[in-house]
């Protein structure tokens, strides 16, 4: 059965909304300023009054569900694990160098993509070369990618899990993101979101959507649209191998305080309580199942994007936590990336701002929250363990037990 079996759902949204984009680029407005404008003329106000059809649809076209038992409050997601495919890259390199023609760009790209490592153009092309920009750039868009984490998540779930797995790249449509914001800066950054005309459906949203639907068949939603009793979500993601203080971050768990919130631990992905237990528990299972990187034990950092971090390590019975004090942050916080608005919800005002003028307010936005008893773990991999298959295994095992220990806890 086809994901789009079924009656083709808000078709008058869908044409109101191409028409103010008609409209407001026969004015002459452009982005980041069109995409304010038509959010400004066609946004619900707040995405619990989508209707149903809306967020089925949005849901559909951005994730893979995998349903899990309704009796585990617990739901795996893997964001990244899309690579952009060649004409999502093209795009995106077309808003960078407009200058160029979509088939020398397309030229490029194969030229980059079949070069073998080491030759022309990846390590020999001199960096003052006309086309090194856009190979530079061609190489970021590739690094894109967090392999593997949809591997792990789907053997971490072992048909009891709920799984979410993006059907888009992050070039694309990426949920970890803030919803609602307009990048300005940097490759890809202006489409993170999808184009303008496609909010209705935004990828932050469609998350949220399906969230929704999760929390409700496990914990249910109270009259406020809050869960009555705690459920976890576990954000699954990759980070390149790095050391901190001479031990590997193998594992990262980011708890990080958003820059504007840092004295509400209210305000961070999950409590306290939560944050701690789970790194302490996938800590010690991690040890139990034998899993090692270079035959050293794996601690699990919380990352709070300070220069005072927690490390769990194995211990007998239970992990041991110590503080290190670290040169500089780790860098996998997850503060500032809207991820603790699933819990606590946020309201968005939009504005343009043109320099010199009053900024102009537009209609506020609502995304509710969860509520306190919704928690996110934001769950770093290194490259280390996601491409290693034994490895990579035993902490996608790891991970099973602790998770399903989730609901048996009092938090």
């Amino acid at each position: 059965m086809s994901e789009r079996e079924g009656p083709i759902i808000f078709t008058s949204r869908e044409a109101r909304i191409r028409g103010v984009v008609s409209q407001l680029k026969a004015e002459g407005v452009v982005q980041p300023e069109l995409r304010d404008q038509v959010i400004a003329q066609v946004a619900t106000p707040s995405l619990s009054q989508e209707p149903e059809t809306v967020r089925q649809d949005a849901v559909r076209k951005y994730w893979e569900v995998l349903p899990g038992l309704s009796s585990l409050p617990v739901l795996l997601l893997a964001p990244h694990f899309q690579r952009a495919g060649q004409g999502e890259q093209v795009g995106l390199l077309r808003k960078k160098f407009p200058e160029r023609s979509v088939p020398e760009l397309i030229s490029l790209t194969e030229n980059w993509l079949t070069a073998q490592p080491g030759s022309k153009p990846h390590k020999t092309l001199a960096e003052d070369a006309p086309d090194w920009p856009v190979y530079k750039q061609i190489s970021l868009l590739r690094k894109k990618v967090d392999t593997h984490t949809d591997k792990i998540a789907r053997k971490a779930s072992q048909g009891q899990i709920t799984v979410l797995l993006a059907k888009k790249s992050r070039m694309w449509a990426d949920a970890n993101r803030h919803p609602f914001f307009h990048k300005k800066r940097g490759v890809g950054k202006e489409q993170r979101f999808v184009q303008t005309q496609e909010y209705p459906t935004s990828i932050r949203a469609s998350c949220r959507f399906a969230l929704a639907q999760q929390v409700k068949r496990t914990v249910g939603l109270d009259e406020e649209g809050r869960a009555k009793s705690p459920f976890l979500q576990v954000v699954v993601h990759g980070a390149r191998d790095k050391k901190c203080n001479g031990i590997s971050c193998d594992v990262v768990v980011g708890g990080g305080f958003t820059s504007m919130n840092e004295e509400d631990p209210e305000k961070q992905l999950a409590s306290e309580a939560v944050l701690t237990w789970f790194s302490a528990s996938l800590a010690q299972k991690m040890h139990q199942l034998g899993l090692t990187v270079g035959d050293k034990t794996i601690p699990v950092f919380i990352d709070r994007n300070q220069e005072e971090v927690e490390v769990f390590w194995p211990g007998q019975g239970q992990a041991v936590k110590e503080v290190v004090n670290l040169p500089q942050t780790i860098g996998l916080s997850g503060g500032g990336l809207g991820l603790e608005y699933f819990r606590t919800g946020n309201t968005f005002t939009q504005s343009i701002v043109d320099e010199g003028e009053i900024p102009q307010q537009l209609p506020q936005l609502e995304f509710p929250g969860f509520g306190p008893n919704f928690h996110t773990i934001q769950l770093e991999i290194s490259n280390s363990i996601r491409n290693d298959e034994e490895k990579r295994e035993l902490l996608a095992q790891a991970l099973n037990e602790v998770v399903l220990e989730f609901g048996q806890r009092d938090f």
